[in-house]
């Protein structure tokens, strides 16, 4: 079983440095670093500008190898897409009085309709960027952590909670 990928032309500026004996990789981009491990019963060879993706032997052929291809494929694209170009998320806020300030070294700040402003920790490895007082913009190289915080965010008050006035975050 076999799967070649191949990589988009905006991400070909990555450099792939692949230690099949330890079933790892290293994958470095304009944006850092990042080490990918698979599953043993797994080859990843690189081939010009493509990802060539075996299994060790015929006989691991099974159903569940047959299903981790697709995981191992997608996660991989989105390391390597995250390493070369990141990703961008924008967070806004609907209703009257809502605002979103400035943030201040690695903390924003939301005047949300409670009686004190909530502060929110950014992590280390996601830039945040007020795009207007009601919209703020995320970018990070790992789209998980990125939509993990921006979730995080939203729950303070989430649009769908006021199904009639839709007053609070919404993800776009």
């Amino acid at each position: 079983m076999s799967k070649n990928i191949k990589l988009p032309s905006e991400i070909k500026n990555i450099k792939i440095i692949s230690y099949p004996g330890y079933n790892s990789m290293i994958i470095q981009g304009k944006f850092g670093n990042k080490i990918f491990n698979y599953p043993s019963y797994f080859l990843i060879s690189i081939v010009g500008d493509s990802l060539n993706i075996t299994t060790e032997s015929v006989q691991n052929s099974n159903k569940e190898i047959q299903t981790n291809f697709g995981t191992l494929y997608s996660n991989l694209l989105s390391i390597i897409t995250g390493i070369s170009t990141g990703y961008t998320c924008k967070l806004s806020i609907v209703g009257v009085g809502y605002k979103i300030e400035n943030p201040e070294k690695d903390k924003i700040k939301i005047t949300i309709g409670y009686t004190k402003p909530v502060s929110i920790k950014v992590p280390d490895n996601i830039k945040i960027k007020v795009i207007n007082n009601t919209t703020i913009e995320g970018w990070s190289t790992s789209k998980q952590e990125l939509t993990n915080f921006l979730n995080q965010v939203r729950l303070i008050k989430p649009a769908s909670k006021d199904k009639y006035t839709n007053k609070g975050f919404e993800i776009s």
